[in-house]
């Protein structure tokens, strides 16, 4: 029995109730399109080898939205991650882990700035101690 390739635009329909609308290559997700899952998932932009990888937008069904860049279906490279509230984490992000950037209240005012992936700092007299953490790290 011969195997058919889609290497072209079209509707996938999965048997979850879910779909994908867009490019094909060698039978996977490939090129721009849409991904809706059936609880309100949906993820708009970049895809390689049937994950998504590339600039796109990813939203949960539960108010979640991170808009930036993908790596094998991770969160990878420049984003922004906004929580339902209204806050945000902006910045690097390395295999789905933030690793440098700024937390950022519903208000758009920084409430920590970290780096190294683990070391955050508080905004103090509105100004973030970042400074003071890269040069503890530093010394050691």
């Amino acid at each position: 029995m011969q195997q058919h390739k889609i290497d072209q635009t079209g509707i996938y329909i999965f048997p979850c109730g879910g779909t994908y609308v867009g490019g094909w290559y060698k039978n996977q997700e490939s090129g721009r399109g849409t991904w809706t899952h059936p609880l309100g998932a949906r993820y708009v932009g970049e895809f390689k080898d049937g994950g998504f990888h590339g600039r796109g937008a990813l939203t949960s069904g539960d108010g979640f939205q991170y808009v930036g860049e993908f790596k094998d279906c991770d969160f990878d490279g420049q984003g922004t991650l906004t929580f339902p509230s209204g806050d945000q984490q902006v910045g690097l992000w390395h295999e789905g882990e933030f690793v440098n950037g700024l937390y950022l209240d519903a208000e758009g005012e920084t409430e920590f700035a970290c780096i190294d992936g683990s070391i955050c700092a508080p905004r103090q007299n509105n100004v973030s101690d970042l400074d003071k953490v890269r040069a503890r790290q530093k010394k050691k």
